[in-house]
C-alpha cells in the first residue's frame, strides 16, 4: 500500500479490502470516545433498610473521572455533590423518605 507505483498501490489497497472488509469501520469505532455520561434517575426504590424511597437526581461523569450528583428533591445548598472516586459516591448516597 505504500508502493510509489500507482497500479501496485491500488492493487494492494484492493487486496487489503478483500482480506479485511471491516477495517475502515473498526478504525472509525476505535476513534470514538465518550466525554460525558449523564444519567437521570427518577424512580421509587427499596433502600438497604427496607424502606421505599423516591430518587430524583442527575448523575454525570466526565472523561476526567469527576462524578457529579444533583439531587432535585433537596434544597439548592445541599443538592450538589462532586467527587472524583466512584467509591466515595457509593458511601455518600443519602436517600430520603417520600
Amino acid at each position: 500500500m505504500n508502493d510509489p507505483r500507482p497500479k501496485i498501490r491500488e492493487a494492494a489497497r484492493e487486496a487489503h479490502k478483500v482480506k479485511f472488509p471491516h477495517y475502515e469501520h473498526n478504525m472509525t469505532k476505535k476513534g470514538l470516545t465518550a466525554f460525558l455520561l449523564e444519567l437521570f434517575i427518577h424512580s421509587n426504590i427499596r433502600h438497604e433498610q427496607g424502606d421505599n424511597v423516591t430518587v430524583n437526581m442527575l448523575m454525570t461523569m466526565d472523561d476526567t473521572g469527576l462524578v457529579r450528583r444533583i439531587d432535585h428533591d433537596k434544597s439548592a445548598d445541599e443538592s450538589k455533590t462532586e467527587v472524583t472516586c466512584i467509591e466515595e459516591i457509593k458511601n455518600d448516597m443519602r436517600f430520603h423518605k417520600s
